[in-house]
């Protein structure tokens, strides 16, 4: 306390009692920002929660209702008490259809027959490649005669599947299925093993829901799957996701294949295998799979969900969508609601026989392109599709500011470059390659699409 003497004392005094009345407004503020702070917070919760409604996917707080130390497992339902489930359910399609989710809460017993089928088919369309393809189709469905990729495959989880195999009397080869999705000795391989000519049936209980691969491991287990034996199989949640406008399946794959003959044949190269280069990478089968008439589709507004597995049998996958993004993203493709989803990712990492499942929004009209953003093998190798997206334009997300500027007649040196192809006979060729987005339209017959060009296929180094 000061002196009555000390020419300051009220000074200090008046200094003091301003620093406690300023600490006190302090305090008030910083108490009434906090309170501010969290009912706008609660505020934009209950604005997001309904905006979305019917589009939400599992948060982290629903994430925590199951401790780590605690098994996802379902209360199953004894076998003898199963009914069967009802004929009008579809449990297999041809990618990229799905079958429709499985809505009912009870579990239920459903069968699945495939057939297994050996034949030449076509792999490089645009250029008249073709290779052996060995691979599964539904039972009875003879206007398939290619089944690679086999069929998307659905089940809810703590259904029973009774899956037949029949492997066709004209093979050549053993054949089998190891079904990723499958709790058992080998996926199931070894019980479903057939000789041409023979059938086998398992049944099998799906534990786990998510998107799954299916392969043959008969033999040399990595020829099999080089020739296509693969597919999907989708394994709804107790509580199916939410509701979408559109799902489709899409499947990568590898192609170890020699250069075509004469006639377009690519026989299957071990060497490239061993050294897991491939000639093709593709999706769903085919360098055409998803372009051109059968490029998907949807419209501004939409939603659409991807089950995507990456088949191998050695490369992984980087999932992107060029022009747009992933709005949703469960990894690994593991939909049971204990897991957190990602939002707003760019590209997604889908390893070798594993899976993701994807959305995205239609925002403005556009193609988005699909690719593996390892761009070797969509620019040269095939691994590309396109969703396009019709509907009216919206300026708030894209518009261009500036018009198109002319290009030539020819197009200058800085506008192209030379780059040196391999070609189908092993010689050179030197193609125009266009560097800029910026001949996104047609400008005196030039285009450029964003897309691999045939002549990129032809021969893939």
């Amino acid at each position: 306390m000061a002196h009555a003497s000390d020419p300051y004392a009220c000074v200090h005094d008046c200094e003091h009692r301003h620093e406690v009345v300023e600490m006190k407004t302090y305090t008030v503020t910083a108490i009434a920002g906090i309170i501010a702070g969290v009912v706008a917070a609660l505020v934009l919760a209950i604005v997001l929660v309904v905006g979305n409604e019917g589009h939400v996917p599992p948060t982290p707080s629903a994430a925590a209702q199951v401790p780590p130390n605690q098994s996802i497992l379902p209360k199953l339902t004894p076998v003898a008490q199963l009914q069967m489930a009802d004929p009008a359910e579809v449990h297999a399609a041809y990618a990229p259809n799905v079958p429709p989710p499985v809505t009912r809460s009870d579990q239920r017993i459903f069968e699945v027959h495939l057939e297994i089928v050996e034949a030449v088919c076509d792999l490089d369309p645009a250029n008249g490649v073709k290779t052996e393809k060995w691979g599964y189709r539904i039972a009875g469905d003879t206007t398939v005669t290619c089944g690679a990729p086999g069929p998307v495959l659905r089940g809810r989880v703590g259904d029973v599947a009774r899956i037949t195999v029949t492997n066709l009397p004209t093979n050549k080869q053993p054949h089998n299925i190891d079904f990723h999705a499958v709790t058992g000795q080998g996926g199931g391989a070894a019980a479903l093993t057939v000789l041409p000519g023979e059938s086998a049936t398992i049944e099998v209980r799906l534990l786990y829901p998510g998107a799954f691969m299916y392969h043959c491991a008969a033999g040399d287990v990595p020829q099999h799957i080089a020739h296509g034996m693969y597919g999907m199989f989708i394994v709804d949640p107790e509580k199916p996701l939410p509701a979408v406008d559109h799902e489709w399946a899409i499947m990568q794959s590898e192609w170890y294949v020699s250069d075509p003959d004469a006639t377009g044949l690519a026989t299957f190269d071990r060497d490239r295998l061993s050294l897991e280069e491939p000639r093709y990478v593709t999706f769903n089968g085919l360098t055409t799979a998803l372009m051109n008439e059968n490029e998907l589709v949807m419209r501004v507004g939409e939603r659409a969900r991807i089950y995507f597995v990456n088949e191998g049998l050695n490369l992984d996958s980087n999932f992107h969508p060029i022009g747009s993004h992933w709005d949703v993203v469960y990894p690994e493709g593991a939909t049971h609601p204990a897991n957190i989803v990602i939002r707003g990712s760019q590209t997604t990492l889908v390893p070798a026989g594993g899976s993701t499942v994807v959305e995205l929004v239609g925002l403005v009209p556009m193609k988005v392109v699909l690719v593996d953003h390892a761009l070797v093998r969509t620019f040269y190798r095939g691994a590309v599709g396109y969703i396009r997206i019709d509907g009216t334009e919206n300026p708030d997300i894209f518009r261009k500011v500036e018009p198109s500027t002319a290009l030539p007649k020819q197009p200058s040196s800085e506008g192209q470059a030379s780059a040196a192809v391999e070609t189908g006979g092993g010689s050179e060729q030197t193609a125009q390659v266009l560097l800029s987005y910026r001949f996104a339209a047609v400008h005196d017959g030039y285009t450029f699409t964003c897309s691999p060009q045939p002549w990129m296929w032809r021969n893939p180094s």
